[in-house]
């Protein structure tokens, strides 16, 4: 399995995140990431997976190469603070791609309408998962 599921945000591509070129000056052209960022406000981890693959390294690794880059070179991460950059970069091609529709502000609202929130419940207790939304009748996004 993958350690991550996320929806894609191809508003923010990898390439406007990362500086690919410097990635490529620093002989890792094999590393300089490419495609759609991941959306973290929605993202599911199964934590096994996260352990087994030991994706926080793969994290620690990016932020460890972006602070150890002298800024006299440039910057690897466009956004130092930007944590979609370390996590995008270190979870590329080991997530699974969440439909647009799991990211409820990527549609313009704060809530799920009670059919949606019915058919989520309703997959997930078919999946053997628990109701995340813990019965609340309209669940938000904080």
């Amino acid at each position: 399995g993958k350690p991550v599921a996320a929806v894609e945000d191809c508003s923010r591509p990898l390439e406007g995140l990362v500086n690919q070129s410097l990635l490529v000056q620093l002989a890792a052209p094999s590393q300089a990431p490419s495609g759609c960022s991941i959306d973290l406000g929605v993202l599911v981890v199964d934590l096994r997976q996260w352990q087994a693959l030991d994706v926080s390294a793969r994290v620690d690794y990016w932020a460890t190469i972006h602070a150890r880059t002298p800024d006299a070179i440039g910057r690897i991460f466009a956004q130092p603070l930007d944590p979609r950059a370390a996590l995008s970069t270190a979870v590329r091609g080991a997530y699974v791609r969440l439909a647009p529709r799991w990211n409820v502000f990527g549609l313009g609202r704060r809530a799920y309408t009670p059919p949606e929130r019915d058919y989520w419940v309703a997959e997930w207790r078919r999946a053997g998962l628990a109701d995340p939304f813990g019965g609340a009748p309209s669940p938000v996004r904080a």
